[in-house]
């Protein structure tokens, strides 16, 4: 899922960069794209949603996992290139921040959506949008677990966490009480106990709330998907939505 307006990447490889002498120094085509490349490509390692709208709230770009939820049940979605929300209650707060981040500078968290499709998107202004030429908002989701299982596996792994102790730190990561897991696992409540204590003790965390926040603290890790080194697989359904084919002259 690595989208990036066409019109932005011809922007990209003709623009120059400005010096603070007012001088200015162009560089080659091929040499910006590795630039606007890198980027994109980080973003799309992050275990968040990101993306870089314009002032019109066009979406300039959007890495895989914000175009993963937005396809969802996400309150906000894109049509026709451009950012809204589902909800016509929403509406007017998320155009009143992005145009505040946008014309004036003001970052902002905003709540959208109602029950249990409730989330929480930081607005932030870019202030020097140089790679992806149009872009001056950034619009970050939240995160969709405390940890994603990916990142609480190599966690896992370089604690030293047997196979059986990860599962069980999964478990509590996503709130379920001890007897809820030997429950689930078949197992004896002793078990799951000692369990949990192996991890207390390996990971070095006093109680079960601070090997919670110790591993929601992680950072936002992605795990391999297949794609090739520097060049994220392109996900042609979500391109399509961003990007509709020429219609036939």
């Amino acid at each position: 899922m690595y989208v990036t307006r066409h019109a932005d990447r011809e922007l990209v490889e003709t623009a120059a960069d400005t010096h603070a002498d007012g001088g200015t120094t162009r560089y080659s085509g091929a040499e910006r794209r590795s630039r606007s490349n890198w980027l994109t490509t980080a973003f799309n390692e992050v275990d968040f949603g990101i993306l870089l709208l314009s002032a019109s709230t066009e979406v300039v770009h959007g890495n895989r996992s914000a175009l993963s939820e937005l396809a969802g049940h996400h309150p906000l979605r894109i049509a026709d290139q451009c950012l809204c929300a589902r909800d016509p209650r929403d509406a007017p707060r998320l155009l009143g921040a992005l145009q505040d981040a946008g014309q004036r500078g003001l970052r902002r968290l905003l709540v959208l959506g109602t029950g249990t499709l409730q989330t929480t998107v930081a607005v932030v202004p870019l202030a020097h949008p140089n790679l992806l030429a149009s872009a001056t908002v950034m619009l970050m989701l939240s995160r969709r677990d405390c940890a994603a299982p990916l990142a609480v596996e190599a966690f896992a792994r370089s604690q030293g966490l047997t196979s059986a102790e990860t599962r069980v730190l999964l478990a509590v990561c996503h709130g379920k009480a001890p007897q809820e897991i030997a429950h689930e696992a078949g197992v004896e409540i002793s078990t799951v106990r000692s369990q949990i204590a192996g991890i207390r003790d390996k990971t070095g965390a006093r109680n079960l709330r601070t090997l919670v926040l110790q591993v929601a603290a992680l950072p936002p890790f992605m795990g391999v998907l297949g794609h090739t080194f520097g060049m994220p697989r392109l996900d042609e359904r979500q391109a399509t939505k961003l990007h509709p084919a020429p219609q036939a002259a």
